[in-house]
């Protein structure tokens, strides 16, 4: 890397693929920043016009932290009061309620001015528009960095309704129930968020015309948590090697199985991702064979 401000790194999904596992990491990477919030949504806030939406959503984080410092033990209090320094520059940003990249990108820099990268985990950028991802390539000078983790389709797709299912307001006792229930809307095409999330053809075609190869790395999930996956991410980003703390997984959901018959109603829905993401990749992992040929005999 040439230039002396950090390079901007953009994880820009899937969801349910292990992006708060990769937020984790760089947050231990000692030559590596993010923000606490993890996901900031700044550019899916500039495209869609909802800044309020961000704004009520860190003044509710805002007065939950206060609450936490009432209760927290002194040795806790410096790092809570970091996090709400930071929370209050965020707020600053976006209740402008206009795009400003300089100020988006310096807030950035200032997580750790000395990290050679920085980085804005958002798996919602994968559904953004091409002329977004196109200004996202350029700004800090043109020093960014892209990476895409997919996860097998079903798979990535059941633990995305799981998350869902937990949060639902409507949520039966039964949670097979409420999860049926999300997956009949997603087949109504009454969540047309979640197969955007799902749609790993339209994401890898937007990034590989968009960005260049030097400056995009896309990994399949079921590869992820090993020392090759670490060693190409860390090539990639130009920074040390340094292993990972943990290789938990992180916001598992609730423990919930697919029926046979949700499994197909799942496959009908992605059965075009296995073999979209297969050409494109020119392989597919183990997991992900395992159900595309199930989906090849029953569909």
């Amino acid at each position: 890397m040439t230039t002396s401000k950090p390079t901007v790194l953009f994880c820009v999904g899937a969801t349910k693929a292990g992006t708060t596992w990769l937020h984790r990491y760089l947050q231990d990477h000692p030559q590596c920043a993010t923000s606490f919030l993890k996901e900031l949504h700044y550019f899916d806030f500039v495209e869609n016009e909802n800044f309020m939406r961000s704004v009520d959503r860190i003044i509710k984080r805002r007065v939950e932290m206060r609450f936490r410092l009432q209760e927290a033990e002194q040795e806790q209090r410096a790092y809570l009061y970091r996090q709400l320094a930071e929370l209050d520059r965020w707020l600053s940003i976006i209740a402008e309620r206009a795009e400003n990249i300089p100020r988006y990108v310096a807030f950035l820099h200032s997580l750790n001015p000395t990290a050679k990268v920085v980085a804005d985990i958002t798996p919602a950028y994968s559904t953004l528009q091409a002329s977004t991802i196109k200004s996202m390539v350029h700004l800090n000078g043109g020093d960014t960095r892209f990476i895409y983790i997919m996860r097998d389709p079903i798979d990535r797709m059941w633990s995305h309704i799981r998350m869902n299912t937990r949060r639902a307001k409507y949520k039966s006792k039964d949670m097979a129930v409420s999860a049926d229930v999300i997956l009949t809307q997603v087949e109504n095409g009454q969540d047309p968020l979640m197969i955007a999330r799902s749609d790993y053809a339209e994401a890898l075609q937007k990034l590989e015309s968009i960005v260049p190869e030097r400056q995009r790395l896309v990994l399949f999930f079921e590869e992820f948590f090993n020392q090759d996956a670490l060693n190409r991410i860390c090539n990639f980003l130009e920074v040390d090697f340094e292993p990972a703390q943990s290789d938990d997984r992180i916001h598992e959901g609730i423990q919930l199985n697919w029926t046979s018959e949700q499994f197909y109603r799942m496959g009908r829905l992605l059965k075009p991702q296995y073999t979209a993401v297969e050409k494109q990749m020119g392989s597919l992992p183990a997991r992900w064979h395992q159900h595309y040929d199930m989906l090849k005999v029953a569909l």
